[in-house]
């Protein structure tokens, strides 16, 4: 079990997987921001252990994670990117449960079950501006519960977190022992609590048009217009 893996399952998997469940209608920026490193993070960790096969592995999440901080700044300040991205990433998490059900080689080739997940992906990223409510809270609330329940496998080790975050290799499968049904049960019910709470408490529409504003330079704004008054 790599360090790099503990770190993100305590304190990236876990914690924000709930935070993403219950509170993403209400703190969407937050909630883009951590899709947004969720999908830089993994993207260049899986170039770079392409690239440095030959040299020292260690060095690849530790790079992985740095510049997924800072490109997921750009999903913050952009926010209609940050909801498409949303979009794409609930995508992604119902063609995996379709695929950790099956808990076979539905695809034999690689690049089909690369294409069917980006498929899925881009369909979502569709569904979640066409039904923006609907499909943000509860599909939130999805990818939420596959976020903790991915956490909290780099401990199980039932299999289910090397199948969620594998996206080339279709032959990787999970062992359906009692943890692992434990899991998916909590993913589940994770989605059903995590849908009513936010449909409960925070049941507006986000505002995924406006711009970032920085305080900070709204109030200097503000004092430079009372001084010329």
């Amino acid at each position: 079990m790599l360090v790099s893996e503990i770190i993100l399952a305590v304190a990236v998997f876990i914690p924000f997987g709930l935070f993403v469940a219950f509170f993403s209608n209400k703190y969407f920026r937050i909630t883009s921001f951590f899709v947004g490193f969720l999908i830089c993070e993994q993207t260049i960790a899986t170039l770079g252990y392409q690239i440095a096969t030959n040299y020292n592995n260690a060095v690849v999440p530790v790079v992985a994670i740095l510049v997924g901080l800072i490109l997921a700044l750009g999903f913050i300040i952009i926010p209609v990117v940050g909801f498409a991205s949303t979009g794409a990433m609930i995508g992604y998490s119902v063609a995996k449960f379709c695929l950790l059900q099956a808990n076979k080689n539905v695809f034999v080739n690689s690049w089909v079950n690369f294409l069917y997940l980006f498929g899925i992906s881009l369909l979502f990223t569709f569904f979640i501006f066409f039904e923006e409510y609907g499909v943000y809270v509860i599909g939130t609330a999805f990818l939420g519960g596959m976020m903790f329940v991915s956490g909290v496998d780099v401990f199980a080790q039932t299999g289910l977190n090397v199948v969620i975050l594998s996206r080339f290799d279709p032959k990787i499968e999970f062992l359906k022992t009692n943890g692992a049904w434990g899991l998916i049960c909590a993913w589940i019910w994770i989605t059903i609590l995590g849908s009513l709470f936010q449909n409960r408490f925070f049941n507006e529409k986000v505002q995924r048009n406006n711009p970032l504003k920085l305080k900070m330079f709204s109030k200097r704004r503000n004092y430079t217009d009372e001084a010329s008054v």
